[in-house]
């Protein structure tokens, strides 16, 4: 196979086997961008490799999308730098503790994903802006584009630390959601 404007493709097939081998859930969304291919979208995502195989055979540039939430017990911290995400993120770690040591990938448009261990029993779902100007959480029910894939730029991990527990989003959460309450 040759290589894309996309990334390359052997590449990427690869990488969402490799995800699946360790127990992370995958499914394919469009070569350069961030839309599901399959019908269900994200709710398709699977370990199985004769599924992962067929998928990328049909669409070999597609980027590897991952479900957050219970099915891959993920839950990301989307940081948009275009949209004050970094700033939003210094205000929250001045006001609280400071961001735990977890896995991050940077983003093929220039921000930051932020992964946190979801834990068992407690649903975090999905929120956009609720933390801070371009903070968005991505739990459950949503998910997000993982290191190879390629939009405006590649995602690459910038930290591979285990992923801490979201305790620490969970409180900031829980803090903003009771702040807004009065």
């Amino acid at each position: 196979m040759e290589e894309s404007k996309h990334g390359s493709a052997p590449t990427l097939p690869k990488a969402a086997l490799a995800y699946a081998r360790r127990g992370v859930p995958v499914f394919p969304c469009e070569p350069g961008a961030k839309r599901p291919l399959t019908r269900n979208g994200h709710w398709d995502a699977t370990t199985d490799p004769r599924v992962i195989e067929r998928w990328w055979k049909r669409w070999p540039s597609a980027n590897v999308g991952v479900p957050t939430g219970k099915k891959s017990g993920v839950v990301v911290l989307d940081v948009d730098v275009d949209d004050g995400g970094l700033e939003s993120l210094a205000k929250l770690e001045r006001a609280g503790a400071p961001a735990p040591k977890t896995a991050r990938a940077r983003t093929g448009g220039g921000g930051i994903h932020v992964f946190f261990r979801n834990p068992r029993g407690t649903q975090i779902r999905n929120s956009a802006g609720l933390l801070g100007p371009g903070l968005d959480v991505r739990g459950q029910g949503g998910y997000v584009v993982v290191p190879p894939s390629r939009t405006e730029d590649s995602y690459k991990w910038v930290d591979r630390s285990p992923l801490a527990e979201a305790s620490w989003l969970i409180e900031r959460l829980t803090e903003r959601e009771e702040a807004t309450l009065f």
